[in-house]
């Protein structure tokens, strides 16, 4: 929720040498490689998290505990929650590193670290393929962190079915408006090839507020099922539901939307993780068969 100042700790990170993780391109980049509305069926199941930068000294101050203490606590629980896509928020530097050391045998991570860790995503190994991967710019102010999506366009290797994730982290301020309409207009071409696109991330917007409405406008659909008491920040006295999971394109369906609870969560982020699970049918003319799971 708030506006962080965060240092990108680039040479920090390469320090880590994360073997075998994907890296991002420096140069920001669209898709090259067209996506195809084919294959079969399948249900995907998404995390969404804003795991509290190590930088927010704020929120240590109003409660939250030190990253050394809620590393192990955090991963434990997400070793728990099942998932197959995961957009992470307000990541720093050692926080990823950490990820890639406790994920990287089951997750491949997607992170744009020539601008910012502060939005990455990580995508099950064993059942999707990568086809391409990247990063847009939402905001190059110079006075708060780069804001940015991160994307990787999949493969189902049961179904076939082609599929594009993203994961944002937007800003908590007035900017937050141009940054919507940025990310609408770079959503359009893969959308354009009709085949599912899947966007989740803390988007420091509620359902009150006209960016919500501006997203439901542009043909945005809110995976969310269930009522407003599904607050995910702040954790410590929940209030508002800023983390979301949207989809674009016909042919999905909220079969379940999460939020966790589990035991400390409110110490370990300010936000609550919510897990999102998507019926995704058949493209046009492909035979019914077995579901992709």
């Amino acid at each position: 929720m708030k506006r962080l100042v965060l240092p990108v700790l680039l040479s920090l990170l390469a320090a880590t040498s994360l073997p075998g993780c994907l890296w991002i391109d420096a140069d920001s980049h669209d898709l090259t490689v067209p996506l195809h509305n084919v294959g079969g069926a399948m249900q995907v199941k998404i995390l969404e998290y804003n795991i509290l930068s190590t930088a927010d000294r704020n929120a240590v101050a109003s409660g939250y505990a030190e990253w050394e203490q809620r590393r192990g606590p955090m991963l434990a629980q997400l070793d728990e929650i099942p998932f197959d896509l995961a957009a992470i928020a307000e990541a720093a530097p050692l926080q990823v590193a950490d990820f890639y050391r406790h994920f990287k045998d089951r997750y491949a991570i997607v992170v744009a670290d020539d601008v910012s860790t502060d939005a990455l995503l990580m995508y099950a190994r064993e059942r999707f393929e990568l086809i391409e991967s990247g990063r847009w710019l939402l905001d190059d102010s110079k006075t708060h962190i780069p804001r940015l999506a991160v994307w990787a366009a999949l493969r189902d290797v049961a179904s076939r079915r082609e599929f594009l994730f993203t994961s944002v982290h937007f800003d908590a301020n007035r900017i937050k408006k141009k940054e919507v309409t940025r990310f609408n207009d770079l959503l359009q071409k893969p959308a354009a090839y009709g085949v599912p696109v899947l966007v989740a991330g803390d988007f420091n917007i509620s359902p009150a507020d006209p960016e919500y409405a501006r997203m439901i406008g542009y043909g945005w659909q809110d995976a969310h099922i269930g009522g407003e008491a599904d607050a995910t920040f702040p954790a410590l006295r929940p209030r508002i539901r800023i983390d979301h999971v949207f989809y674009l394109n016909t042919g999905i369906t909220p079969a379940l939307w999460q939020l966790e609870r589990y035991e400390d969560a409110y110490h370990l982020s300010d936000h609550f993780p919510i897990v999102s699970w998507l019926d995704i049918d058949a493209a046009p003319g492909e035979p019914l068969g077995p579901v992709s799971r």
